[in-house]
């Protein structure tokens, strides 16, 4: 295992607000907001690794051998039972963008529950009317932590711009009555800090709970508090994109990357609300970039909006207007801003999308941001939908993402279709994918003219693509040759009555597995993965879309499908593998995932109350800018007060102890010419300090002391009291 250093300090709640000035309401301060715990969001934790952290997160103050469990504030065991507490979505996947990894697996939103509790919730949205969730009926008060939890979510993800809080929970008013009756808790702010020092960024609303009524409520405070918003206005808020300046009255844009073009359809005039001209194309350039728009329908150049800004006008009182363009290969997000038109409301659509309300100017006097992620997708339609088919828009802005910030640091991006789909689905909807995709297995041949059909049972399934195969073992109620209600092949899952079942197994380098799954015909389907969590999947007849099933292969390369009463039968339309490109060391769900199982297996590497420090942390330091060689400790006389890393080798195979805690968490590396990986070099939570006292050495990690046992090979662990060790 191995126990790195970390040069790097976390920055205190007010630090990290030290850029936000308390002047920003409204979108400006959500803008600012995102942009701050977007680019601080450096580590991203997978799925299973949150069985670890969720332990450390919530554990319970007065106890710190159990954690609370929300809705219920119960006392339970940290042990990893199922039956004991699972993991909990506090906005249902169902009702959101993501599966189980980016937002599905932030720390600031997966909290640990009661499973009968987490089964009863289900994919309710919050409210206190009878087809509501109330986060109260357990008898504990989680309101506020309910709906700061979704103050974050619609923060810090860009997915979220496209729903409402009513597609989550009751109201948004609910919401924040909600934030200021229930303030924040100790428990809260604790568990704040332990996010903050695993993933890096923080959740604004806990260290200041009237940021949400400054930026949805009425700007007034409510009876909630925080640790503080920072108080020191340093420009960083609104124009974090490096607006040139050249918008001519145009609100300046909030981006997250580095912005290279901004298209502003003309000069301003102080004539207000014009319709302009009717065509069907329009050209603009901006140094090295052309905007060609095309195919437009009801679009209106010339034009000018409420505020006198030149603009697009798209769309008649009485018809669509559409248009498109394609944007180069380099530019990887879209901003385009748009007002409704005078006093009316607009609904557009973005490439067939969901629909997107648009406010007046009138109403707010600013304009909505409609943020389109173009890292895969090169060609946009705009188009306005029926019940608000005019639209005013006032600038196209284009941007290169900075890799170096925002979501994509564990590999794990988000979005639509990041992963690079390869176009061979046959008309399967793309996927997202938080890596690199390496291949889809379309379970058969497409054929858009047929009808949902069943197919014929089968004992067996293989598909080759490539190098990779996919094989399907333990068959029960499967069914090939089958097409879902879109005509795309398909294998159908379950039966009327009998459950469905299947299983596969990946290669070495895929670490994880998208399944692309429907209901059947009209009915909804429940399905688990590796006997885990009930899933609810809809049917393609109700919302015209397919449910990402993730599922995380970087440790177990098997996985089980299963349907579930209730929920028999569903269709699945394509398997796909790919590689994550993390770097980060998450804790793995290998059998040996507790370190007393590990150091029985690692015979030697404790006996007789000895530890065998490997590397000193010293080496670390020095070498941060190049290789990072360790020196390696072969006697006790060789050490001095300090920081090291405890490290058991195993042939090319190092096993470092994590400084998280002593009875959990290690990492397996390939050490090669006397270097581990940035990671362990760069990481606090993998330093040992230790310090000579009477009798031997104390091991001091992050959050306490080890110690071992004579005549075992187990490693202790104490919170408070340093113990003597012997160092050989």
């Amino acid at each position: 295992l191995s126990i790195s250093f970390n040069t790097k300090s976390i920055a205190s709640g007010a630090d990290y607000y030290s850029g936000i000035s308390n002047s920003l309401t409204g979108s400006s301060l959500k803008s600012a907001l995102r942009n701050l715990i977007t680019s601080t969001h450096t580590k991203t934790t997978s799925y299973s690794s949150l069985k670890t952290y969720l332990q450390e997160a919530d554990e319970d103050p007065n106890n710190s051998g159990k954690m609370l469990l929300f809705y219920t504030g119960e006392s339970v065991s940290k042990t990893s039972d199922m039956n004991i507490w699972n993991r909990e979505h506090v906005w249902p996947q169902s009702l959101g963008w993501f599966g189980t990894s980016g937002a599905g697996a932030d720390m600031h939103h997966i909290r640990p529950c009661d499973p009968s509790v987490n089964g009863s919730r289900g994919n309710k949205k919050f409210g206190t009317s009878s087809s509501y969730y109330d986060p109260n009926s357990q008898g504990a008060n989680y309101r506020g932590d309910v709906a700061r939890i979704i103050f974050y979510m619609f923060t810090r993800y860009s997915q979220s711009d496209s729903y409402d809080f009513t597609d989550v929970a009751q109201s948004l008013d609910m919401l924040l009555d909600w934030n200021n009756e229930d303030p924040v808790s100790e428990t809260e702010t604790i568990r704040n800090d332990y996010a903050h020092s695993i993933q890096g960024n923080r959740n604004p609303f806990i260290d200041n709970s009237n940021y949400a009524n400054l930026i949805w409520g009425d700007g007034t405070t409510g009876s909630g508090s925080g640790t503080g918003s920072g108080s020191t206005d340093t420009g960083s808020g609104d124009n974090t994109g490096s607006d040139t300046g050249s918008t001519g009255g145009n609100d300046n844009i909030t981006l997250e990357g580095n912005q290279v073009a901004i298209f502003e359809f003309g000069s301003n005039s102080s004539e207000m609300e014009t319709d302009g001209t009717e065509t069907s194309s329009y050209t603009e350039t901006y140094g090295d970039y052309t905007l060609n728009i095309t195919n437009g329908t009801k679009l209106y150049k010339d034009s000018t909006d409420a505020k006198g800004d030149a603009c697009l006008k798209v769309g008649s009182g009485s018809s669509s207007g559409s248009f498109t363009f394609t944007v180069p290969s380099n530019v990887t997000q879209v901003v385009i801003k748009v007002a409704g038109y005078k006093d009316k409301t607009a609904n557009i659509s973005i490439n067939s999308g969901d629909t997107q309300t648009i406010n007046t100017l009138s109403s707010n006097g600013e304009y909505t941001d409609v943020i389109i992620d173009t890292s895969a997708t090169k060609t946009i339609t705009l188009k306005t939908i029926t019940g608000g088919f005019r639209c005013k828009v006032t600038s196209i802005i284009y941007y290169v993402i900075d890799e170096s910030s925002g979501d994509n640091t564990g590999g794990e991006n988000e979005g639509d279709n990041t992963g690079g789909d390869s176009g061979s689905t046959g008309g399967n909807d793309s996927t997202t994918l938080p890596g690199n995709q390496i291949v889809i297995f379309d379970l058969g041949e497409d054929n858009q003219s047929m009808a949902e059909t069943d197919g014929t049972l089968a004992n067996s399934y293989q598909e080759t693509k490539g190098s990779y195969t996919l094989t399907l073992d333990n068959l029960s109620q499967i069914y090939t040759g089958a097409y879902d209600a879109k005509g795309n092949a398909c294998l159908k899952v379950g039966s009327g009555s009998n459950k469905g079942t299947f299983s596969f197994a990946v290669p070495n380098d895929i670490t994880q597995v998208v399944i692309k799954v429907t209901g059947y015909k009209s009915n909804s389907a429940k399905i688990s993965i590796n006997d885990g969590e009930t899933q609810n999947i809809t049917t393609y007849s109700t919302n015209a879309e397919y449910t990402d099933v993730i599922v995380d292969t970087s440790t177990n390369k098997t996985v089980t499908f299963t349907t579930i009463t209730g929920g028999l039968r569903c269709k699945i339309t394509s398997i796909a593998y790919f590689t994550n490109n993390s770097t980060e060391g998450d804790p793995s769900d290998e059998p040996k995932s507790e370190l007393d199982i590990a150091l029985d297996t690692y015979q030697n590497s404790l006996t007789n109350s000895s530890l065998r420090v490997n590397y000193t942390i010293n080496e670390v330091i020095q070498t941060l800018s190049s290789d990072y060689v360790y020196k390696k400790i072969t006697n006790a006389s060789e050490l001095t007060d300090g920081k090291y890393l405890l490290v058991y080798e195993d042939g090319s195979n190092a096993y470092i102890f994590s400084g998280v805690d002593a009875t959990k968490d290690y990492v397996t590396n390939t050490i090669s010419n006397n270097s581990i990986s940035t990671d362990e070099a760069t990481s606090n939570n993998y330093a040992i300090e230790i310090a000579s006292m009477t009798g031997g050495y104390s091991l001091k990690v992050k959050n306490g002391y080890m110690y071992g046992t004579s005549g075992s090979n187990k490693l202790n662990f104490n919170n408070s009291t340093a113990q003597a060790n012997t160092i050989t």
